[in-house]
């Protein structure tokens, strides 16, 4: 259910490129995987301001920290 969660995800990012939920819900789902560097294009891709990257900083950036893969983050 969770794969067919993510393929609707991505299919109504190719409609609507500039929606928020969706891409939240693959960070997550990206980040879970190990998929971090994906997780980091779509959350570079959320196009947010400083205030709020600390607030949103974690979905991304949290997960890879932990998991010591931190060599995508340039």
């Amino acid at each position: 259910k969770t794969f067919d969660a993510a393929a609707m995800c991505v299919t109504h990012l190719d409609h609507v490129p500039s929606a928020y939920q969706p891409k939240l819900f693959l960070i997550q789902l990206a980040s879970r995987v190990g998929a971090y560097s994906y997780a980091a294009e779509l959350f570079h891709g959320l196009d947010i301001k400083y205030v709020q990257f600390d607030s949103m900083g974690h979905y991304a950036l949290y997960p890879a920290v932990l998991s010591g893969d931190v060599e995508w983050l340039e």
